[in-house]
C-alpha cells in the first residue's frame, strides 16, 4: 500500500473526530512515515508495519478519548468521557469484556452500593430529624430524651455527609485508576495489532 492510499484510508476512518484533530493525526502520521523512510527503512515496511488504518484509527481514537477523559476539567465531565474511552478500548479487542469490563462493573457496583448506603443514611437521618419536630417533640417524654433524640439526628446528619465526602473521594480514586487501567491495556493491546 502506498503512502496517499494509507493516508486516505486513514482519514476516512477518523470520521468521528473534529477536523483540527484529524489533521493532527495526519499531519503525525506524515511525519513518522518521512522519519522512518529517512532513517533508511522502506515506506511500504513502514505502513505494513502501523497494519490497517481502520484498526490504527480505532487504536487512535480511543488513545484520544482517553486523553480527553484525563484532561477533563471536572468530575461529572471526567465521568461521561471515562465510559466513552471504556466502550471505545471494549470495541478493540473481544477479550478486553472480560479483562477490561469485568473488573469495571465490579467497582461500579461497589461504588454503587457505597452511594446508596450514604444516601440511607441522609434519608434516616432527615426522617429522624422531621419526626423530632413534627412528632416526638410532642410526646410526653423526659427533656433528656428529647435532647438526645435531638443530637442523635444531627449525629447521623453529620455521619452521612462525611459518607457523601468519603464516597466522592473514593470515586476520584476509583475512576483515575480506571483511567490509568484502561490506558496500560491500551498499550497492551497497542503492539498485537
Amino acid at each position: 500500500m502506498k503512502r496517499d492510499q494509507f493516508i486516505l484510508e486513514l482519514r476516512r476512518a477518523l470520521v468521528h473526530l473534529s477536523q483540527a484533530e484529524v489533521e493532527d493525526i495526519i499531519r503525525d502520521q506524515n511525519e513518522y512515515l518521512t522519519d522512518a523512510v529517512q532513517a533508511g527503512r522502506s515506506e511500504e515496511d513502514v505502513i505494513k508495519s502501523l497494519g490497517d488504518p481502520k484498526e490504527l484509527a480505532s487504536t487512535l481514537q480511543a488513545d484520544l478519548k482517553l486523553q480527553r477523559a484525563e484532561d477533563a476539567p471536572n468530575f461529572n465531565k471526567q465521568i461521561g468521557l471515562t465510559f466513552s474511552a471504556l466502550l471505545a478500548i471494549l470495541a478493540l479487542a473481544p477479550l478486553n469484556i472480560i479483562f477490561v469490563l469485568g473488573p469495571f462493573l465490579g467497582l461500579l457496583g461497589v461504588l454503587t452500593g457505597g452511594w446508596a448506603v450514604a444516601m440511607g443514611l441522609f434519608a434516616s437521618a432527615i426522617a429522624i430529624f422531621v419526626g423530632f419536630f413534627t412528632k416526638l417533640i410532642f410526646i410526653s417524654a423526659g427533656f433528656w430524651t428529647h435532647f438526645s433524640t435531638l443530637f442523635f439526628a444531627l449525629a447521623m446528619i453529620g455521619t452521612s455527609l462525611l459518607a457523601f465526602l468519603f464516597m466522592y473521594w473514593i470515586s476520584t480514586y476509583v475512576l483515575k485508576g480506571t483511567l490509568s487501567y484502561l490506558k496500560w491495556n491500551l498499550n497492551f493491546i497497542r503492539p498485537r495489532k
